[in-house]
Parts: structure tokens; sequence; C-alpha cells
């Protein structure tokens, strides 16, 4: 059984901030960059979890 996702989360990581980019099936994309903060990455996982990529 093959499971097709709808969207996708990338997350690339740098020393002081993460670019988070979600890609759905049609090519859309949405980017976002959190600083590396307790808050901020609070605010990323509201983000990605707003963007639908969830479990």
């Amino acid at each position: 059984m093959t499971y097709a996702r709808k969207k996708t989360c990338g997350l690339d990581l740098h020393k002081k901030f993460i670019v988070a980019t979600v890609v759905d099936q049609d090519g859309t994309t949405a980017e976002e960059r959190f600083i590396r903060t307790q808050d901020d990455l609070l605010l990323l996982k509201d983000w990605v979890l707003y963007h639908g990529c969830g479990l």
C-alpha cells in the first residue's frame, strides 16, 4: 500500500535560525524563517501545524 502525502515540510537548520518550507502536491510553497529561541521554536511548531503538516 502506497501513501502519498498531500503536503511535506522541510527544515534548513542554521546556527542562529531555521528556515521552514511547506510544499503542496501542486507545487505551492510557503516559507518562513524562525530564530532558534524557545518562543520561536513554538511558533515554528504552530506554523507547521497551521499549514497541515501534522501527523
